[in-house]
């Protein structure tokens, strides 16, 4: 088995359980998994955007955790 075959049954077997909404930040369950939120913080800091569109709010946490980040 490789990585990406490994990383793919993991994922499988955490979104049976639900495992993505094991998580808060700032009170708000951000419904993601914790290293998707490191890697968009890097992003968003890699490229220095002066803005941004959050297009997908469910429970309006992605746009708290994005209003967070800055340089």
């Amino acid at each position: 088995m490789n990585l990406v075959e490994a990383s793919l049954d993991w994922l499988k077997m955490a979104s049976s359980y639900g495992h993505s909404h094991d998580y808060e930040f700032m009170g708000r369950p951000p419904i993601q998994y914790p290293q998707d939120i490191v890697q968009m913080q890097q992003l968003v800091l890699a490229a220095s955007p002066e803005s941004a569109v959050e297009t997908v709010a469910i429970n309006g946490s992605s746009v708290v955790m994005s209003a967070t980040v800055h340089n």
